[in-house]
């Protein structure tokens, strides 16, 4: 189903149309990327409508591993808390189900899984300006996730102004001295979009 780590395969969402939703009992290799991608590209479906190649998710089902699920619904603050928790908290509705052992199963697993549900929210998702501007924020955040937040705009290959990397902390009221995983993905939100407002803007 995945071309590589970061890309649905041609194929499927030549298959599956404009319009789909997942069901599915995801293997551990795949699931975070997975979902990662079929937020994303709902996301740019929205954005970017009759853009060929791109399917929107309205809802993605699914069995995953009891420790992938935690960390798709972490909150700030926790150490399952990562770049999928914010890009599923800000562009979707998470619910976990109860976790299922591995009796359920067939042949068994040898760890418990847990379903989750995840309904895109448009509404939500149609406030963030540029989703390739947050990707790239929450990277280089928790590239280093023991660093303090003001020091991923100084990271090689941060390709994000130094200038306008502070100056969009304060405008977002995130202090420098925070660490990756206690920033809230509402101020990640902020930090993209003042980031995205800022390159937009023509050369003085």
């Amino acid at each position: 189903m995945l071309a590589g780590k970061h890309a649905i395969a041609p194929e499927v969402l030549d298959a599956l149309g404009g319009s789909a939703v997942l069901v599915a009992n995801l293997p551990y290799n795949i699931a975070t990327p997975l979902v990662a991608l079929c937020l994303e590209g709902t996301c740019r479906a929205l954005s970017e409508p009759g853009r060929a190649g791109l399917c929107r998710f309205d809802r993605l089902t699914f069995t995953v591993q009891h420790e992938v699920a935690d960390r798709l619904a972490a909150g700030a603050g926790s150490k399952d808390y990562g770049p999928v928790s914010i890009l599923v908290a800000l562009l979707g509705d998470v619910q976990l189900g109860p976790p299922i052992p591995p009796v359920a199963f067939w042949p068994r697993p040898g760890v418990v899984s847990r379903m989750v549900r995840i309904d895109f929210d448009a509404e939500a998702a149609g406030k963030l300006r540029d989703i390739d501007m947050l990707k790239r924020v929450v990277q280089l955040a928790f590239a280093q996730r023991r660093k303090q937040i003001h020091s991923a705009g100084r990271r090689k290959g941060a390709r994000i102004d130094l200038a306008a990397f502070d100056k969009a902390l304060a405008r977002a009221n995130i202090e420098r001295s925070l660490r990756p995983e206690q920033v809230t993905p509402e101020q990640y939100l902020q930090l993209a979009n003042f980031l995205a407002e800022e390159s937009s803007r023509p050369p003085r």
